[in-house]
Order: C-alpha cells, then structure tokens, then sequence
C-alpha cells in the first residue's frame, strides 16, 4: 500500500547527445574496447551480421543485421551483402538512433564485407535524422592482400559521400609508430588509436573544464570538413608543451599528410595532476597556427586525467583539405584509364599547311619548300681527327685556281722523258720560259737597300740609324 503511495525514485533523464556506432566485426571489436574503457556520457551501439559475434559484445545495445538475409553467418567479405544487410534493418536503426542523438560517430574495419558496405547506410540514416556524423574508419594492413584494401577504399570512397567529415586511420601506420607487432597485439593497437580518436572528440564535449567547448564549437569544424585526419602525442618535462605539440604535428597517424592547407583544427588537451599553464597554451595554439596558416578556426578545450600524472597529451583533428591536398594513397577519385585501339586499315589524317594570308601589312614572305633528300643516298661515317683543332684553311679563289690549270696545262710532264726536251729546259732560262721581264745587267744589289743598317767600304756606321736615335720609351 505504501508502495503505491510514496514512490522515492527519480526518473532518469536520457540525456546523451552523442552516440558510438560500431559497424562489422572491425568496428564493433573497437567500440567493445571502448565501451570497456570508458568514455563519458555517450551511447553506445554495435551492429553486426554475425550472430556469435554479436551476442558475445558486452555493448548492451545491439542489432542483428540481416537477420532474414545472411542468417546470423555474416556477410562472407561481400560488401553488397553487408549493404543489403543493412537497409534491411533500416527500421530497427532509425528507432535505435531516435531521441537526443545529435551527434554520432560510425566506427567501421574498411575492407571486408559489413563494415564496408553497411557504414554508408548507417550514415546515411543518421543524416536523414539531422545527425552530425563522423567517420572513423581504417584502412587494412599490408598482409591482408590488395583485393581487401581496393574493397576498403570503394567503401570509403561510398562513405565520404555520407558523413560530415571522415577519420581514416592507416593502419600500416601502426607498424612505422611501434614496430613490428604480432598479429593480435597489432590489431588491439588499432582499436586503441579508435579509441583515442573518439574519446578525443567526444570528452572535449562531455567533459568540463575551465575552458568549455560546447557542440555547437565542434559541429563548426565537424560540418562539411571531408577528410580529416588526427594527431596525438604525449609529454613531460618543463618543455612538455613545445614537444607534445611537436610529436602531436609530426605524429604517423596524420599519414604523413602536412595540415598546412586545414580550414579547421579541433584541439583536445588533457592534464594531470600538474595543470596545463597560460604559456604552455600559447606555446601549442602558435605553433599549430605557425604550421597552418593564421587565418586557421582553432577550437580547443581542456580537461583534466589524474592518471596522466605530471604529462600533458593533445589530441588534434585537422579537417578542411582541398583534395589535392588529400594524400595519394586514400585515391578517392582514381584517374580513369581509356585505351584507344587504332584500325591499320583506317584511313590516317595528314597536317595540311596553311595557305599564305592574303593580308597587306608587315608579313614575312612563305619558306620555301625543303627539298627531299632520299635516305639510301647517305651514308654518313664519323671521322676522328687526333690532331689539335685546326682553323679551316682558306678556300682559293676561281681566278687562282684556273691560272694553277693553265700552267699545268701548258707544261706536260710526260715531256721529260724526252731527253732532247729535258736539254732545252736546261739552256733557256726559266724568266724566258715565264716571260718575266728580268734585265740581265740588272744587279739587284745595286737597288736601293730596304735594310735600316748599311756596312758601306769604310766600314762606318750610318748616321740616320734607328736604333742609335730613336726615341727614348
């Protein structure tokens, strides 16, 4: 009687705004680890094709996926079964989703056969509820074959279409950040970086501090930001600020990709039980603008873990790239190839020349045409000179060359076997035989000398001599 009387207990305000979705075994082994972790006032929600699987997650909301479809088996690597799956269940979603949900996070493993083709869909009904989605997604390992990463980028390239913005973690990353892992040490290392990247997110949300940042901060970096890619790092020490912004900007997860170029930054910093300082704050906000642009929306908050002791850790999503900032590696649009086979029997255009213009003014005369020069007349051969570089010698000219000829002409050298002709070059002088006009009592010692020194009979040095009166240098 008193029971129905007096009822002491309060009702209980379902307030969570943000809701974790796990899609396929990928995602849903994440948000179990999440779940299990802890992550403060969010709801959690796993979807799964596989039946066992789904049945041993601790997550207390779950659904079946296709269920008439697949059975409970699974979606056996087939993307098209895993879609299918999904708008199946549409209803079941829809209802799940319904309620404060303003904000949801897909969580997916690209690659295999539910996560790839149910992520979109799930996204999809969440935006026909006015839900800020967020992709949180990886790209298989290396070992696992090429077929399943060209299935996880057809996945993502369908996901990008269908959330605000679009988390990838590389998990091949994973392998340049902590070595060489075994299998299942390597796949608990990816679920932790899941972890970080929406813990990140949804406590700068749900947690309180003395700087707040509130949905609406985060739905202005979130909405419409495409790709985004994440950074996170951890640091002591008195120049904990500059090396934790340092590692958090260099840090693999960002794949490699320079947030130069980034519209918007979301910035996660979380201390201990040393608080972070005004200084170390303006030492990571500069640097973060030094490295982006000054012109960056940078919307941060702070919050505190006991556990962290004296570091500091930041957590920061970049979102806002143009897409050829996009690293090669995601090829969301790969180029596409087109052969051209050619007919040998179809007929082949030839470049005509253009005709002269017609035109008055200032125009250069046409070329004239070049003459052909058949190519079985060559026959080129290279010669090497070792000799030194010698100038060309000069060409003799016309006159000279038929004055040589005549000469020659005149004179027969077969004349010489005559010995009565050999007599009579003998006996006439050559200036006859020349026509030379050479006096023969002319002494040409007796000209005028062209020497500036003369020994005369007295043997006396001449007066007029250059080299006794010249001028002094």
């Amino acid at each position: 009687m008193f029971k129905d009387l007096v009822d002491f207990s309060l009702p209980v305000k379902e307030d969570r705004i943000i809701s974790v979705i796990g899609v396929g075994g990928g995602g849903c082994n994440a948000v179990n680890r999440m779940y299990k972790e802890g992550i403060r006032d969010v709801n959690f929600l796993v979807l799964n094709t596989d039946k066992p699987a789904l049945d041993a997650s601790p997550v207390d909301r779950k659904i079946q996926l296709g269920a008439t479809l697949t059975a409970g088996r699974g979606a056996g690597n087939r993307s098209d079964v895993g879609e299918q799956a999904a708008i199946e269940s549409m209803g079941e979603i829809l209802d799940a989703l319904a309620g404060p949900t303003k904000m949801a996070f897909i969580v997916a493993g690209m690659g295999k056969g539910t996560g790839t083709g149910a992520a979109p869909i799930v996204a999809r009904a969440c935006k026909e509820l006015n839900i800020l989605t967020i992709g949180v997604v990886t790209l298989p390992f290396s070992i696992e074959g090429p077929s399943r990463k060209l299935q996880a980028l057809q996945g993502i390239n369908r996901l990008k279409g269908e959330v605000d913005a679009l988390l990838i973690i590389h998990n091949e990353k994973l392998r340049e950040m902590y070595g060489n892992l075994s299998l299942g040490d390597a796949f608990k290392k990816a679920d932790d970086i899941l972890l970080l990247a929406v813990k990140g997110i949804a406590e700068i949300i749900t947690l309180h501090g003395y700087i707040n940042v509130d949905f609406a901060d985060v739905q202005s970096v979130m909405t419409k930001g495409g790709i985004a890619f994440m950074g996170s790092a951890t640091a002591s020490g008195p120049e904990r600020a500059l090396t934790v912004i340092e590692e958090t900007i260099n840090s693999p997860l960002l794949n490699s990709n320079d947030i130069q170029g980034a519209e918007r930054v979301l910035l996660n910093i979380t201390s201990g039980t040393d608080e972070v300082t005004v200084d170390e704050l303006g030492t990571i906000t500069d640097m973060i603008r030094d490295r982006v642009g000054q012109m960056v929306n940078v919307i941060w908050g702070t919050c505190s873990d006991e556990s962290l002791g004296e570091d500091i850790r930041i957590t920061l999503i970049a979102t806002g790239f143009r897409e050829e900032a996009i690293p090669d590696w995601i090829s969301l649009n790969p180029p596409v190839r087109k052969t051209v086979r050619l007919d040998s029997q179809a007929p082949v255009s030839h470049i005509q020349k253009p005709t002269p213009s017609s035109s008055t003014g200032n125009s250069y005369p046409p070329r004239a045409a070049a003459t052909s020069v058949p190519a079985n007349g060559l026959n080129p051969e290279l010669q090497l000179d070792k000799g030194e570089n010698k100038p060309p010698a000069a060409k003799p000219s016309i006159q000279t060359e038929r004055s040589v000829a005549d000469r020659l002409q005149e004179f027969n050298y077969r004349n010489l076997s005559n010995p009565d002709h050999i007599d009579e070059a003998e006996r006439i002088p050559a200036y006859k035989r020349r026509g030379s006009p050479f006096q023969p009592g002319t002494l040409f010692s007796e000209e005028e000398t062209q020497s500036k020194l003369t020994i005369g009979s007295d043997a006396k040095i001449r007066p007029n001599n250059p080299f006794l009166h010249d001028v002094v240098d």
